[in-house]
This record gives C-alpha cells, sequence and structure tokens, in this order.
C-alpha cells in the first residue's frame, strides 16, 4: 500500500552546518569499530562504503554515540502522536492501522519521517468534503508538514559538523539553521506532499483500486522520493535553491539508484513496523500514542542521519572519482 502521508516531525536543537571535504567526517564507527570522524574523507568513504549497508550503520553509530541527537523527534513524536490521538476523535475519515494491522508486507517511501505512522489518510476522503471541514484538514496537514520540517531540519543541522561557504560564522554557531532555509525545505515538503496525494488520487479514480494501478503509482511515489532524498541535506546544509538541491540529489541518486530505494523504502517500513510497539498496551487510544512516539523518536532520527551521511559519503565518492 501506498503510504499518501509523507508527514515527519519536529523541532528542538541545532548545531553547526558544512559541506567543506575538510570538515566533513562522520562522527561515527565504521564496521570495524574504528572512528571514521578520525579519518580523512577519502578514507572514510573507501574503509565504510557507500552502499545502502554501510550508510545505515555509520548512521546508527553516529547515533548511539551522540544520543541527544534524538531530542528534536522526541518531541516531535509526542507532537505527531498527539495529533493521531486528535485524528481519532475528528470527524475526517480516517484510517488508524498500527503494524501489522496493515499486513506483514507494507510499502511505504515516505520523503521525511512520518509524523502519524499508525494513521492512513486516503484519497477517498475529499470527495463531498464542505469546505470549511477542506480548509481544516488542509490546516491540519500543513501544521504537520510545518513540525516535520523544523524537527528534520534542526537535526540535519545537529548532524553537520563545520561550515559551509554559504554559511557565516554567526548563522553556524546558532542551534537552528536559518530560516529561510527551512522555509525552502517546508516548501518541498508540502509539494512532494501535495504531489504523492495526487498520484494516489488520480490512481483512485482511474483504476478502482486495481492491483496494476496501484503498482505503478507505488513506483512512481518510490521514485521521487528517491530522486529527491538528499535534497533536504542541500537546501539545510549548503543553502541550496529548491532546483538545484533537486538537481544534485537526482545527479547522486542516479549513480546508484537501488541503495537510495531500499533506504527509502526500508525507512519507510521500519516507521510502520515500529508502531507495533502500541500494540502491548490494551487502549487503542494510549496504543496509538505510544507507538507514534516510539517511531517518531527512533526512525524519525534515523532517518536524518542517513540522510546525512549518505550527502557526504556519496558527494565525497563522485568527487574523488572526478
Amino acid at each position: 500500500m501506498v503510504d499518501v502521508s509523507g508527514d515527519g516531525a519536529d523541532a528542538a536543537n541545532g548545531s553547526n552546518n558544512g559541506t567543506d571535504a575538510a570538515n566533513d567526517s562522520v562522527a561515527a564507527t565504521d564496521g570495524g569499530g574504528a572512528s571514521v570522524a578520525d579519518e580523512t574523507p577519502t578514507t572514510s568513504t573507501a574503509s565504510g562504503g557507500d552502499g545502502f549497508v554501510a550508510v545505515l550503520a555509520a548512521a546508527v553509530d553516529r547515533i548511539r554515540s551522540e544520543p541527544g541527537l534524538a531530542a528534536p523527534f522526541v518531541l516531535a513524536g509526542i507532537l505527531g502522536a498527539a495529533s493521531s490521538v486528535a485524528r481519532i476523535a475528528s470527524p475526517y475519515p480516517i484510517g488508524v492501522t498500527p503494524f501489522p494491522q496493515r499486513g506483514l508486507l507494507s510499502v511505504s517511501a515516505p520523503f521525511v519521517p512520518n509524523l502519524e505512522p499508525a494513521i492512513e489518510i486516503g484519497s477517498s476522503i475529499l470527495p463531498g468534503m464542505k469546505p470549511p471541514f477542506l480548509l481544516g484538514l488542509v490546516a491540519w496537514q500543513v501544521t504537520v508538514a510545518a513540525v516535520t520540517t523544523v524537527a528534520f531540519a534542526v537535526v540535519l543541522w545537529r548532524f553537520s559538523p563545520g561550515m559551509s561557504e554559504t554559511t557565516s560564522a554567526l548563522e553556524s554557531a546558532n542551534p537552528i539553521p536559518p530560516l529561510r532555509r527551512i522555509g525552502r525545505l517546508l516548501a518541498l515538503v508540502l509539494a512532494v506532499q501535495c504531489g504523492f496525494f495526487g498520484v494516489t488520487f488520480v490512481a483512485g479514480v482511474l483504476g478502482g483500486g486495481t492491483l496494476g494501478i496501484v503498482f505503478l503509482a507505488m513506483l512512481i511515489v518510490v521514485a521521487l522520493s528517491a530522486g529527491l532524498f538528499l535534497t533536504p541535506a542541500y537546501l539545510v546544509l549548503e543553502g541550496s535553491g529548491l532546483r538545484e538541491g533537486a538537481l544534485e540529489s537526482v545527479d547522486r541518486v542516479l549513480e546508484r539508484p537501488i541503495s537510495a530505494a531500499t533506504l527509502v523504502v526500508g525507512l519507510g517500513y521500519l516507521s510502520y513496523a515500529v508502531t507495533g510497539v502500541g500494540t502491548l498496551v490494551p487502549s487503542t487510544t494510549v496504543g496509538v500514542f505510544v507507538g507514534t512516539v516510539a517511531s517518531v523518536a527512533v526512525v524519525g532520527t534515523i532517518h536524518a542521519a542517513v540522510v546525512v551521511t549518505a550527502y557526504r559519503r556519496w558527494g565525497e565518492q563522485t568527487t574523488n572519482s572526478s
């Protein structure tokens, strides 16, 4: 099933930014336990590798060495959980589907961390909806997207040491990235989520849920998420424009499309699977709350770490090859 929410998470502290090759080492450990931060960029890329397994392992190692990086997504998870519980009590028709209610195999490809992984909002929600309810739904979705964007941007910023040429010393010392960069990311998140919703809506109208149309819609969503996978890093860490950041991301991803697609789909499935923690709680409402906090806090942080790690390693690999 294609995840149409694409939502994510919220905010807290930050650190520095950077794309300078001399400062772009990841404060993690490679597979043998050696510190990647103590190596040169060329050595870290060569020893750690740039495949999806190496990227994921390095990202998790960084989080383990600095668990405080998860704070923004813990807060975001609480907000996402509150939003999910409010949706259950709202008049809007939504699906409450924590793991494994969508099935053991469920495909989703979130562009940014999903703030409400136990909630499904189908395209069938729109037809016949009265304008006041539609405006309320849009405002709700924009709020969730804004929370997602701020949390994601802050964690990306905290993961990135050093300064880029486009980042001043004053901005680098700030705990959060410049607001203009967050604004660009929010614009992209909203555009991508509208695109996802549009694809699923058209698929529902044209195909009526037939397997072929659903599969085609899923491929489009996965391709879009994978292609734009690194764009948030370019927008937040380098201050790139929307077009420039998207093109840079697509250029890097085309060199390793299988790794990018695997990471996107894997993160989507992990976000859904962790919501199963809430099934241990007898109450459905409390279970959704607990599962959402756990999913957003864990997978949201991993998602941001993976994006930064892939951004560095894949960029270094391209530079070294040239």
